[in-house]
């Protein structure tokens, strides 16, 4: 019997030190904030993939679209890459031809200051100086004019090396010129061709969403779609709210966020299209955020300081970023053009986080804008600065 109790004793005390080591290393990551950042960011990207193989099972109209706008994106991308290239190859024409001038100019005033010293070399010339020093006695005189004409003959000698080199760097700078030119012209076609591409890509998806809303028409149909979609964004907030690692930061920032509550910069500076509750055309169902106009490419601002919860596409709101506030407060931007930032991230307040576009099955350029509070919606408009006093 003492046998068997020593036992389980022995086990019961294993137990209790795995235990401790284990509370311990849980403690040390809780004390670290790079471990706990870590942590968060690991859960974040885990819930946004398990989202991804959810998403997976889509219609093959919401693929079409999903398609047309990573294709956009992607083509936006490069426009925008080559738009910075073509803006630095300019500067560096603009440089080159500056420079240009520059070494021009003093080529133009090395040749008329060796022309001047030829001249005056030709007119002291040789046999004047074999006469000043035969027929001078004085040999601090004569040494005088030894290191005069020196002097002058080393001036000439190194004006002439100075041309010389001048006269090297403006061939090099001429062919690095033309290159530039050809570069920035080459630049100038491609710029031509992408832009081409991706207006006849918006074409094309504003002729396929056309073709879509005929077919969905009926009140019926389009409550179904708007359902799907608003079931895939429910899921996305339900997994996110249920989030295990927070950081204390987000539960501070939750509290100046309700504190911000009346006082909050609208993301975009457009007039609202569609109103908090307004009523869905052909659905029966009500709007649960905002729908600002904006310009396609218009930078997208956060309302307030968070961490980057989900960034990706989701079926009828195109590319979407939710930020967590904390306290239970989070916002969401729907129907960007582009995504800025990437899961885990933080920002601050007026960070550019996204660009305006109108990926999904938006038709015209707009943000669709939400905030949230333990996962219900609430009204915006209640939340953000009037905008006549923006």
């Amino acid at each position: 019997m003492i046998k068997i109790l020593g036992k389980y004793f022995f086990r019961f005390n294993l137990l209790c030190f795995i235990s401790c080591c284990f509370l311990s290393s849980l403690s040390a990551a809780e004390k670290n904030p790079q471990k706990k950042l870590q942590l968060v960011k690991k859960e974040l990207i885990q819930i946004n993939k398990d989202l991804k193989k959810t998403e997976k099972k889509k219609t093959q109209q919401t693929k079409k679209i999903q398609a047309f706008d990573v294709e956009i994106a992607s083509l936006h991308k490069k426009l925008k890459k080559i738009k910075r290239d073509k803006k630095a190859t300019s500067k560096e024409i603009k440089t080159l031809k500056t420079k240009s001038s520059a070494v021009t100019k003093r080529i133009k005033e090395n040749k008329a200051n060796l022309a001047e010293m030829t001249r005056a070399l030709y007119q002291l010339g040789e046999q004047n100086y074999l006469k000043i020093i035969l027929n001078n006695n004085d040999a601090s005189e004569q040494s005088r004019m030894r290191i005069y004409y020196d002097y002058f003959y080393q001036a000439f000698e190194k004006q002439q090396q100075q041309l010389n080199l001048d006269l090297a760097e403006i061939i090099a700078i001429d062919e690095a010129l033309v290159q530039k030119i050809e570069e920035y012209d080459a630049l100038l076609l491609k710029l031509k061709k992408e832009t081409d591409s991706l207006i006849a890509k918006r074409k094309n998806k504003k002729t396929y969403l056309a073709k879509l809303d005929k077919k969905i028409k009926t009140k019926r149909s389009r409550l179904k779609t708007l359902k799907s979609s608003r079931k895939t964004l429910e899921k996305v907030l339900k997994a996110l709210k249920k989030r295990k690692h927070r950081e204390k930061m987000e539960r501070l920032s939750g509290m100046s966020f309700a504190k911000h509550k009346g006082r909050l910069k609208w993301p975009v500076n457009g007039k609202l299209r569609h109103k908090y509750g307004q009523a869905r055309a052909n659905s029966g169902l009500k709007w649960r955020g905002v729908l600002i106009s904006a310009k396609t490419g218009e930078k997208v601002r956060a309302v307030d300081s968070g961490t980057v919860v989900f960034s990706d596409w989701l079926s009828g709101y195109g590319f979407v970023l939710i930020l967590d506030h904390g306290k239970g407060y989070m916002s969401l931007y729907g129907h960007n053009q582009q995504l800025l930032k990437e899961v885990g991230e933080k920002v601050k307040d007026g960070d550019a986080i996204a660009e305006a576009g109108s990926s999904g099955r938006l038709g015209k350029p707009g943000l669709y804008f939400e905030i949230r509070r333990n996962g219900k919606p609430v009204n915006p408009a209640k939340w953000m600065m009037a905008r006549k006093k923006r």
